[in-house]
């Protein structure tokens, strides 16, 4: 399983979007082949999305996580004038978890 966080920004001004709507348009559009397992997403000024993903290595991980966030982006009027600005990597021992987060031994 792999961890892979996402920005999303908007192009000019754009309403904040809602998290939880966010949450399900990305459940709503998933498929098998993204091996998607498990979505957070906080919104603000930018849309931050961390995703755990059940593929097969680090670089296919990267390659549907990208196809996801533009599967999103291409079928969801909720995001239009929003792009992708990153996708990342993340690696469970570095990632800073909030404090709140206990991490797992």
């Amino acid at each position: 399983m792999y961890m892979i966080a996402a920005t999303l920004v908007p192009s000019g001004h754009c309403e904040v979007p809602d998290q939880s709507v966010l949450t399900d348009i990305f459940w709503t559009l998933t498929t098998p082949e993204d091996g998607l397992q498990h979505v957070r997403i906080v919104a603000d000024t930018s849309v931050e999305l961390v995703v755990f993903l059940k593929v097969a290595s680090g670089d296919a991980a990267l390659a549907a996580a990208r196809l996801l966030c533009h599967r999103v982006l291409a079928t969801s009027s909720y995001l239009d004038g929003w792009h992708v600005h990153s996708v990342g990597l993340l690696d469970y021992e570095t990632w800073p978890c909030p404090p709140d987060v206990p991490r797992l031994p």
